[in-house]
């Protein structure tokens, strides 16, 4: 699996932030930071989009939105990624409680091929 793009929004310590990995142009990089600044929530991301948990355990999805989120968003993770020549995207929100709401919205995710089409749209389905 080769990884093109993934984009987060409210998710972990980032409010929107995008990495394009085919600007690394296929060559060995570095993630660094400070403790605390986001570093394994890259991964918990990547993770997140195609499994629907978390890299680390003992991080449930509650704890992987935003602090910093409004009450009236959602947490979503993009990811645009290759298999065998093949692109596909998959994108995912996170479970959260609406304000004035009783139950929580349930998280959603959606698998697309490279020409758009959606491939799968339920949890089960697109962590398989």
């Amino acid at each position: 699996m080769k990884l093109i793009n993934l984009k987060v929004n409210y998710f972990g310590p980032f409010e929107s932030e995008e990495i394009n990995f085919q600007s690394l142009n296929n060559k060995l990089f570095l993630i660094s930071g400070r403790t605390g600044s986001g570093k394994t929530m890259i991964f918990d991301a990547i993770v997140y989009a195609l499994y629907g948990s978390a890299s680390t355990t003992g991080r449930d999805e509650e704890s992987l939105r935003s602090q910093f989120a409004p009450d009236d968003q959602q947490a979503e993770v993009k990811l645009v990624f290759e298999v065998r020549g093949q692109q596909y995207t998959v994108e995912r929100t996170l479970k959260y409680h609406k304000p004035g709401n009783k139950s929580a919205t349930p998280p959603k995710a959606v698998l697309y091929s490279g020409d758009g089409d959606i491939i799968a749209s339920k949890l089960n389905e697109v962590r398989d």
